[in-house]
């Protein structure tokens, strides 16, 4: 397999999805691909309107607490890309999503973005729900 060909979605299912899922995250509960953030502008010919599918912006992933709490995006890039390809997406992403945690990825290594305290920087593997969970709720509040 010549890796220099593969494209994003070829990196998500080759390699990212399945090391989210060895790292213990639920393919069907807490990981959601292509995550739409903004619906698109409105193109309106005639008396008929539709969305324009290339305007609509997606997360490549975000990963979710339980099904239902968003934790962190996930920007993806083709493999002959740089590992920080993707930060500035990950960032804008995670800042309209309000999460702490963003992420990029080539599918050789992974990036790690804390918004909240501006620490970044590549690391060994993906954290675990737990893991995310305990650094994005790090400071106990009212409602934990």
């Amino acid at each position: 397999m010549d890796k220099s060909k593969l494209s994003e979605a070829d990196i998500c299912e080759k390699f990212i999805s399945p090391a989210l899922t060895a790292a213990g995250w639920d393919v069907h509960e807490q990981i959601l691909r292509e995550y739409p953030l903004r619906p698109g502008r409105m193109v309106v010919r005639g008396q008929k309107a539709s969305r324009d599918r290339k305007s609509v912006l997606r997360a490549d992933y975000v990963l979710f607490w339980k099904a239902n709490i968003p934790l962190a995006v996930i920007e993806a890039k083709a493999w002959g890309k740089p590992l920080t390809e993707g930060v500035a997406q990950a960032k804008d992403y995670a800042g309209m999503l309000a999460l702490r945690c963003a992420y990029s990825s080539n599918g050789q290594g992974i990036y790690a973005i804390d918004m909240e305290t501006g620490k970044e920087g590549a690391i060994a593997f993906w954290p675990t729900p737990d893991e995310l969970w305990a650094t994005t709720f790090a400071v106990a509040d009212a409602w934990r």
